[in-house]
């Protein structure tokens, strides 16, 4: 369970994103889940297997064509570079999950805009 406390330093709220993005680990190549919460420092990620707290991870975004409403039909893709700080296993009795915090360390210019534009698409 996140402390009240650790609530209350964060700088920029989560935004809940409902499957609209699924990730793919770039080292592996493989689809590792789906981003259950976003800012502009962070996600949370929803998945399978467990991430390893204390690592770095390059990730690949995919953000679902009707997700950005000015995205004219198009997928888009976000390259960035995270910091898990934290991994746990989600309450679900029906399959196995994790969820995993993790901090954004790496993202080029045009890539961080179309995270300010998924996030003004889903808060709205």
């Amino acid at each position: 369970m996140v402390s009240q406390d650790f609530v209350s330093r964060r700088k920029h709220p989560r935004h809940n994103l409902r499957d609209a993005v699924r990730v793919i680990d770039k080292a592996s190549g493989e689809s590792i889940g789906s981003v259950a919460n976003l800012s502009l420092e962070g996600l949370m990620l929803v998945h399978s297997e467990p991430l390893h707290a204390d690592r770095i991870y390059q990730l690949c975004l995919t953000i679902a064509e009707n997700v950005i409403a000015d995205s004219d039909g198009r997928t888009h893709e976000v390259q960035l570079g995270v910091d898990c700080l934290w991994s746990s296993p989600a309450q679900s009795a029906s399959a196995s999950a994790y969820w995993s915090g993790c901090q954004i360390i790496d993202i080029s210019e045009a890539d961080f805009e179309l995270i300010k534009k998924l996030i003004s698409s889903v808060s709205k």
